[in-house]
């Protein structure tokens, strides 16, 4: 399995964007994450 290149901190703040109510799409178009990668 490959390592992912993003640590906690980038992950953790992503997520508590996503909880605040920010549509899943814009949060996932910033830093380039691929909406099925963010589902995982």
């Amino acid at each position: 399995m490959r390592k992912s290149k993003s640590t906690g901190e980038p992950i953790i703040a992503i997520l508590a964007e996503q909880e605040r109510g920010m549509a899943t799409d814009a949060v996932c178009r910033r830093p380039g994450v691929s909406w099925v990668a963010f589902c995982k």
